[in-house]
C-alpha cells in the first residue's frame, strides 16, 4: 500500500512491507526528481506542509507565481519582480509636469520605482524626475526644474522607468 510523501506533493512512495515493484519505485523516484522545487497553492499551504524548513529548500507558490528559497530563517524571493517602460512628456510653458503610470499588470507588493529623463540636452538638462508615490498597480511621477521659475515647451520628451518589487 503506497504512502504519500511528507511534503504533500502527491508522490506515492512504496512502504517497506510492499511487494517489491521496481516500476513503482522508479515512478516514485521520477516524481520526486520532477518535484525538486516544492509546489504549493499559497504560503499558508506551504507552512502547513513544511513546518520546519531547512536552509536551501526551494518552493514555488501558485497564487503569486514566485520562486522562494529558505535561507535558514525565512522564505525569500529568488528572482525579484519587475516592470519597465517609457512614456512621453508634452506641454508648453511648463514649470512642472505630473503623470500617473499604470503597470501592465499589478505587482505582488509596492515596488521601488526609478525614473530617468531620457535626454539631457538643452533646457531639459535642468529638469529632474521624481516618484512621490507608488503602489502595486502603478506610480505617479513629478518632473520639476532645478531652476526656480524655469518653464519649458516640451514635445514628446521621453521618460523611462524601472520598477522592482522583492
Amino acid at each position: 500500500m503506497p504512502r504519500s510523501d511528507v511534503y504533500g506533493q502527491s508522490i506515492d512512495l512504496p512502504n517497506l512491507l510492499d511487494v517489491p515493484d521496481v516500476e513503482a519505485l522508479s515512478t516514485a523516484i521520477e516524481q520526486s526528481i520532477s518535484r525538486g522545487v516544492l509546489r504549493f497553492a499559497s504560503a499558508s499551504a506551504r507552512a502547513a506542509a513544511v513546518p520546519s524548513p531547512v536552509d536551501g529548500m526551494y518552493s514555488t507558490l501558485a497564487d503569486n507565481k514566485r520562486l522562494y528559497r529558505y535561507n535558514g530563517t525565512q522564505w525569500v524571493v529568488v528572482v525579484p519582480e519587475f516592470r519597465f517602460g517609457a512614456f512621453t512628456v508634452s506641454g508648453s510653458g511648463l514649470d512642472q509636469y505630473t503623470a500617473n503610470v499604470t503597470f501592465s499588470s499589478a505587482m505582488s507588493s509596492t515596488p521601488y520605482v526609478f525614473v530617468n529623463l531620457a535626454t539631457s540636452s538643452g533646457a531639459s538638462s535642468r529638469w529632474i524626475p521624481r516618484v512621490p508615490s507608488a503602489s502595486p498597480t502603478g506610480f505617479s511621477v513629478l518632473v520639476q526644474s532645478s531652476v526656480d521659475g524655469a518653464t519649458a515647451n516640451w514635445s514628446a520628451v521621453p521618460l523611462w522607468y524601472f520598477a522592482i518589487a522583492t
